[in-house]
């Protein structure tokens, strides 16, 4: 078994909106609208990594574009994006950039500095 997934994204700034409402589109399209019943969708490892996920999401909440929800007796994670829009300070200093995040959450940054996306 392999798991890749990334952790971050950068887009340009003039699709950045575009690409946001696709990925959303796309979740309800291969999991439906109810996450966590959904048999396609995994549970995290354990307690520990749960609430690890779950620190995550909370210190960042007022980025939260998609998902949040979460389930400590379930182990559950919603698949969650967070929209940093172009506050550059803010997604590098955000918890989900500060280490691997082996979980259902991905960070966002729009961008129109193309030197941004290639360091």
């Amino acid at each position: 078994m392999s798991s890749i997934r990334p952790d971050h994204v950068l887009v340009h700034a003039d699709v950045a909106d575009k690409f946001l409402s696709l990925c959303k589109e796309k979740l309800v399209e291969m999991f439906g609208t109810d996450i966590q019943k959904s048999p396609d969708f995994g549970r995290i490892i354990n307690p520990a990594a749960w609430e690890r996920l779950h620190n995550i999401i909370q210190m960042s909440s007022h980025h939260i574009y998609v998902g949040g929800k979460s389930d400590k007796h379930d182990k559950y994670i919603e698949p969650t994006i967070l929209d940093y829009g172009t506050d550059t300070e803010a997604f590098d200093r955000c918890a989900a950039m500060q280490d691997e995040i082996f979980g259902p959450i991905v960070s966002i940054e729009a961008t129109h500095r193309e030197e941004r996306c290639s360091n």
